[in-house]
């Protein structure tokens, strides 16, 4: 199954963040329960992007895409590993400092 994106992200990743996704539950009502992964990588830097929702099976098309506003309880998940994120982490000192001086 793909997942056909009909929001605009504002910000610079790609618009399509999961492509595929499979079913991983059948719901007591014939809901499909699905979640798919994806892996993006760029300047020594790795973001998965992991999706889990519900789809009714009558909006499944006969393509096998699935529309993004016809996806419930959508949830997104993004997560970044690499250089670039390990410096934005603050070391122990700043965050004593933080503690120390909330404001």
């Amino acid at each position: 199954m793909r997942i056909r994106e009909a929001a605009a992200l504002p910000t610079t990743r790609p618009s399509r963040l999961v492509r595929r996704v499979q079913v991983i539950d059948v719901l007591p009502n014939g809901n499909l329960v699905i979640e798919g992964l994806r892996e993006i990588s760029f300047s020594k830097e790795k973001q998965y992007a992991e999706l889990h929702g519900i789809v009714r099976p009558y909006d499944v098309q006969s393509d096998n895409t699935v529309d993004s506003t016809n996806i419930a309880a959508a949830q997104i998940d993004i997560v970044s590993e690499g250089t670039l994120t390990d410096a934005q982490k603050k070391g122990w000192l700043l965050k004593l400092n933080d503690k120390m001086n909330p404001f």
